[in-house]
């Protein structure tokens, strides 16, 4: 197959590749870590994550067109932020030393080393391996982030907070923290000696932007022993569909999308494997959510099975019903997410690994991503395109030697 090219990070574009992509997942033992960032570090960081889970990226060295990368961050994050400034907070990243839990051990270490031209015009990020194995695409153990929500918190507590209370999505229970583990989450375990400080710099402002911006509903109140705190308690709710919603109101929901979606259930056959146990409100809102997969096929039917078992763990259930199924349906979306952007990931690297160097120099200077240029580049050139086929048949004979 000949070797493979090293990929240069491209801003692709996200309607063509990526399109079920909209929120990133953290594992969990990241969150539980203990880390300090300022928000726009902790943005940068969150960039990362994106990347390397939309690319599936096997490899810890993540290269970067130095203008290429400040653009995207720029453009969604911080568009008043200079080049000197952005290279200062890429170094200033370098210098902090997260906290990972790692089973029931820790290590500090830092998120990555840089290397790179001296004039900075290609870097490359080398992500620590106890860092990089909890950002890669993760199936199990993690917590899902909606971008809309981070990128738009303008402090790194709102971002702390949003996260520690994001693990506990789906779930009707309270969230209990002891005070002084909860600041030492934010590192802070020597600021903020009142609970009148904490309450006032630290919690009102980051849940007023969490309830603002986010796609949660955050409370809190102090837990007391005699007249000092010793615990906070958050309750949270999801914005987009109150999941305690009674079974006759779901009902009145499932009727009302079916009614916009002009769908016939009884018209198609939809496969839910009998270990699925969903009432006959829940099933017809599946079929609504997921009726384009067929759960007959292998790959689907494991991404359901395994979902189910993830979700039921997580709220401490023995089956699906209408306070947890917006979970369950969340894994199993962000599962087949995965799944579909890994078969995506294979073809872009087959296509990749079929070009010429300097096609793949003319990809960068125009900015595409492979599938755009061979639409638009390669195959209404009939000679190139029949040289590329050439490469291309070779590699997907061999393509089970692509690992992400």
């Amino acid at each position: 197959m000949g070797n493979v090219k090293r990929v240069i990070y491209n801003k692709y574009d996200k309607k063509e590749i990526f399109k079920d992509y909209n929120s990133l997942v953290k594992h969990n033992n990241l969150i539980q870590g203990k880390y300090t960032l300022s928000a726009s570090e902790q943005k940068f960081v969150y960039k990362l994550f994106e990347i390397i889970q939309k690319r599936n990226y096997s490899s810890r060295e993540i290269s970067f067109k130095f203008d290429t990368i400040y653009k995207d961050y720029s453009g969604i994050v911080d568009k008043n932020i200079t080049k000197q400034e952005f290279k200062n907070l890429i170094e200033g990243i370098q210098n902090n030393q997260p906290r990972v839990i790692i089973g029931d051990q820790f290590i500090r270490t830092q998120w990555y080393a840089i290397k790179g031209d001296l004039d900075y015009n290609e870097i490359t990020l080398i992500i620590d391996e106890h860092i990089f194995k909890y950002i890669q695409a993760i199936e199990e153990n993690f917590t899902k982030l909606d971008f809309a929500s981070i990128y738009s918190f303008t402090t790194f507590f709102a971002m702390r907070i949003y996260e520690l209370l994001k693990q506990w999505s789906g779930t009707r229970q309270g969230i209990v923290f002891k005070l002084d583990y909860f600041k030492e989450l934010l590192e802070i375990q020597d600021k903020y000696k009142r609970y009148y400080d904490l309450d006032k710099y630290v919690l009102k402002k980051s849940t007023e932007q969490i309830n603002e911006k986010s796609d949660i509903f955050v409370e809190y109140k102090p837990i007391r022993k005699g007249r000092s705190v010793e615990s906070i308690e958050f309750s949270i709710r999801e914005k987009k569909e109150n999941i305690e919603t009674s079974y006759e109101n779901k009902e009145d929901v499932i009727e009302k999308r079916l009614e916009n979606k002009n769908i016939n259930l009884n018209k198609k056959e939809f496969f839910i494997p009998e270990e699925i146990s969903l009432s006959d409100k829940l099933k017809n809102l599946f079929k609504i959510e997921f009726g384009e997969y067929n759960f007959s096929e292998p790959k689907y039917y494991k991404l359901l099975l395994e979902a189910e078992e993830i979700a039921l763990k997580k709220d401490n259930s023995s089956k699906i019903v209408a306070t947890n199924y917006e979970l369950f349906s969340s894994i199993l979306r962000n599962k087949i997410s995965y799944l579909k952007a890994k078969e995506n990931a294979i073809e872009v690297e087959l296509i990749e690994m079929s070009l010429t160097e300097e096609q793949l120099e003319e990809m960068q200077i125009l900015d595409m991503n492979p599938v755009t240029f061979l639409e638009r580049i390669i195959k209404p050139d009939e000679k190139k395109y029949k040289a590329f086929k050439v490469v291309y048949d070779k590699c997907e004979k061999e393509k089970d030697r692509i690992t992400f």
